[in-house]
């Protein structure tokens, strides 16, 4: 059984929603001249809260778009690894 058109829904869902979420984040930063490292980090943990539940509730309310509903539940790793790997390379260089 093939499932690559679903693993495909997913990644691109994924893809999109962290791209919204940490482009609002980076155009929140860009507005105000700068944010409080927490006010970041508190950020993306509300990011790990915020997206999960809302993928299950989609999931929940319309099973026919589970794809995409988990694609919204797995939005927040993509942004919050390239935060961090570049925070690390921030710190090292």
């Amino acid at each position: 059984m093939d499932d690559t058109s679903n693993d495909n829904r997913v990644v691109f869902t994924a893809a999109i929603v962290s791209a919204l979420a940490y482009g609002m984040l980076a155009s929140f930063f860009v507005a105000r001249g700068g944010l409080e490292s927490t006010t970041i980090y508190l950020t993306i943990l509300g990011f790990f809260i915020v997206l999960p539940i809302v993928g299950f509730a989609i999931k929940s309310l319309l099973p026919q778009l589970g794809d995409y509903a988990r694609g919204v539940m797995l939005s927040p790793l993509p942004g919050a690894i390239t935060y961090l790997l570049a925070m690390s390379w921030v710190a090292i260089t």
